[in-house]
């Protein structure tokens, strides 16, 4: 069984390997997915978190609903 986790508000050029460290600390993240706006390529602003089980997914849902998350990015 697999589970999803939804994150809202991700800066233009976020990639998934980007958010997989962030969201791996809590179960074995399947892929992360980030629709992309078709004309500049950037971030819509989400990504989808897929985990293997349930519980995993559900665990980051209690420790980063509501959070602000910073990310740091190296150009």
């Amino acid at each position: 069984m697999t589970a999803r986790h939804q994150g809202h508000l991700l800066p233009p050029r976020t990639t998934a390997d980007d958010l997989f460290p962030l969201f791996d600390r809590y179960g074995k993240v399947i892929d992360v997915f980030i629709p992309r706006d078709r004309r500049t390529g950037d971030s819509r602003g989400f990504a989808f978190v897929r985990y293997k089980y349930a519980d995993e997914a559900q665990k980051a849902v209690d420790r980063l609903d509501g959070k602000f998350l910073l990310l740091y990015f190296w150009f």
